[in-house]
């Protein structure tokens, strides 16, 4: 009679034990990918890093795609993280690229050497000639008085009055002079692609 008993009782028995072990390797996959997320979001989180005695708040670009633009980019870091109107945004703690002009609790957004119209004092060359940054898809360089000789080559840094004189923006690219009889212009070769972009600096006060 045991015997007989056998087969039905084992073959439930395995029954509930293959639920079971589905029941349990469902419940470690879910705590495995909620772990994995919230290790990301610590990773991916905006984080304050200091170099040479500035503070820079590390953030990351809100991705918008296929509709990126670049001329304005959304952050994840806001004010509940320090960030405030009109601070200079940088790409590797040294690299000019744009200036946040609104924020909100959770994020920001900035404006970037991308935005159309946009325009920034800046310097070139050893010299330190004068110039005016005008942001756009291709960022250029106009009102270079004739006469002040500048290089293909030579480095464009900022000299605005809302940004750490003397950050690196790029350099001169092909010189157009015949801008009418007293400016020139040229184009502006930078060390990166918007599109490469991922990840900023917020020079914090």
């Amino acid at each position: 009679t045991e015997d007989a008993l056998s087969p039905p009782q084992n073959f439930f028995a395995e029954v509930f034990n293959s639920v079971r072990f589905r029941k349990e390797r469902a419940q470690l996959l879910e705590e495995n990918a909620a772990l994995q997320a919230e290790i990301l979001q610590l990773k991916e989180a905006p984080h304050m890093e200091t170099l040479q005695e500035r503070r820079y708040l590390h953030a990351q670009i809100y991705s918008e795609y296929p509709f990126n633009t670049h001329s304005l980019v959304t952050l994840n870091a806001g004010s509940n993280q320090g960030v405030t109107s009109l601070l200079p945004l940088l790409l590797d703690k040294s690299i000019f690229f744009g200036q946040i002009i609104e924020v909100s609790p959770h994020y920001s957004v900035a404006r970037t050497i991308f935005d159309p119209g946009w325009q920034v004092p800046v310097k070139v060359g050893e010299k330190k000639l004068d110039a005016l940054l005008v942001a756009g898809r291709n960022p250029r360089l106009t009102m270079i008085v004739k006469g002040n000789v500048i290089h293909e080559g030579d480095v464009i840094f900022s000299s605005g009055k809302n940004f750490p004189f003397g950050t690196f923006i790029g350099e001169v690219g092909t010189i157009d002079g015949d801008i009418g009889n007293t400016f020139e212009e040229a184009d502006i070769r930078l060390s990166y692609t918007a599109a490469s972009l991922g990840e900023v600096d917020i020079l914090m006060p």
